[in-house]
């Protein structure tokens, strides 16, 4: 019963972000693409929040992160082009209330998934099943209407929950 009770916490707690080709990440439909200086480093298909500073920086939902780099209370998106220094401009693609909001994240996805800002990695894209330790914020980034990688943007909805 040990060994079994050992294998099911080792799967439950093996993470799986979406391992993207940065070149395949492009707008797909609606949405906005907002240019703002990278705060530094920065590869087309990761997730971004706007900075205090007014600068596209990594999101996460870690548990050593704030509820701000979460995208809570502020503009997150997906980065569509690479930026290979701090100041260099960004165009991130921002889900747009009102109306579809398509991205193709350069990954394969599974249909009807829904993925979050990964807690795993800064800057990575998970599925929500990831969302399982405490003390992790939680943003819905979208749910996949395929396995081509293209993700219906959800609006609004960073939240200031934690895991318990």
């Amino acid at each position: 019963m040990k060994k079994l009770y050992r294998k099911i916490l080792t799967l439950r707690l093996h993470r799986y972000d979406l391992v993207q080709t940065a070149a395949n990440v492009v707008a797909v439909s609606g949405g906005s693409q907002i240019q703002l200086p990278a705060q530094g480093v920065i590869t087309a298909g990761q997730t971004v929040y706007q900075n205090a500073a007014g600068q596209w920086q990594l999101a996460t939902c870690s548990a050593g992160g704030t509820a701000a780099q979460s995208g809570f209370g502020t503009r997150y998106g997906i980065a569509l082009n690479n930026v290979a220094a701090a100041g260099q401009p960004l165009t991130a693609f921002v889900p747009t209330v009102g109306q579809s909001s398509q991205i193709n994240v350069g990954a394969t996805t599974v249909q009807g998934t829904v993925y979050i800002i990964s807690p795993n990695n800064p800057g990575a894209i998970a599925p929500l099943a990831d969302w399982i330790t405490a003390n992790q914020y939680l943003t819905y980034l979208g749910y996949a209407i395929g396995t081509t990688g293209v993700l219906e943007m959800l609006t609004s909805v960073a939240t200031n929950i934690k895991h318990s």
